[in-house]
């Protein structure tokens, strides 16, 4: 197995359920498929780009989270209020750093799916119908399901249309505004007592607080991006080897992967 060193990332490591997946997980599922120096530099040229864009993509929700729950504890102490009842004056907003993070997440979450793209190709299952139209992406489904009547093939494409429905339409129509359409979050609000203490009330997104929507978006495209990759290999496997999957119960708390190769031996 080609060496991979683990540095730490952001003040995390290993045992944040990301890193230990994204990084360590997937290079040594690399491994199993991927064969000779020249091919493993060729991949991690293509897997950095997509690995780069999601830390970054999750570092921006957490500058979203940073900055409601700050903002959030001084307006609900009274700390950047000032004034009195029907004067009152805000010391401080958070509006456009907010918008600047929660576009990045959108465009940064944009790139890696792009990069991911750019790696199925090279991994010889191109995912690319995934972004195209509904039309075409049921016309594709429906030819390569035809084309692969293996068991393999049926789960990748049920996962893919599954995340289409559950989520990347959404994420792909405000990604859509925000790099077209001059997207901004409305600004926050606030409900100021009589003694200078408040509510800071932030907007909300799909019927979510902006914190909850931003983890559920995230979870899901983190997510979409590893199932993607584990398919990928799994369709490159030979027997014995088989793709293993580790209920969480089971998962080590300091490396926390979700997925390993195993020899099935009794098969």
């Amino acid at each position: 197995m080609k060496p991979f060193i683990v540095q730490k990332i952001l003040n995390e490591g290993t045992s944040e359920p990301f890193f230990a997946r994204m990084m360590c997980q997937n290079l040594e599922l690399r491994d199993f498929v991927i064969n000779g120096e020249e091919q493993k530099k060729e991949f991690d040229e293509l897997y950095e780009p997509l690995l780069n864009n999601l830390i970054e993509c999750r570092q921006a929700m957490k500058e979203c989270i940073k900055l409601i729950t700050e903002h959030s504890q001084k307006i609900n102490s009274g700390m950047i209020i000032s004034g009195q009842e029907k004067a009152w004056t805000i010391k401080e907003s958070v509006d456009k750093d907010l918008n600047r993070n929660f576009k990045d997440f959108f465009i940064k979450g944009r790139i890696a799916l792009q990069c991911l793209d750019k790696l199925s190709k090279y991994m010889g299952f191109s995912i690319g119908f995934f972004f195209q139209k509904d039309k075409n992406f049921d016309e594709q489904v429906k030819t390569i399901a035809d084309q692969n009547k293996d068991q393999k093939y049926q789960g990748f494409l049920e996962m893919l249309k599954n995340d289409r429905a559950i989520w990347y339409t959404l994420f792909r129509n405000i990604r859509v505004e925000i790099e077209h359409s001059g997207f901004n979050l409305p600004a926050t609000k606030y409900n100021i007592d009589s003694t200078g203490k408040g509510q800071a009330l932030f907007p909300t997104v799909d019927n979510k607080s902006i914190i909850d929507f931003l983890n559920l978006i995230w979870g899901n495209l983190f997510e979409f991006c590893e199932d993607v990759f584990v398919h990928l290999v799994d369709l490159k496997l030979t027997p014995p080897a088989i793709m293993t999957h580790i209920p969480e119960s089971k998962r080590n708390p300091e490396m926390p992967i979700k997925y390993r190769i195993e020899a099935n031996v009794g098969s």
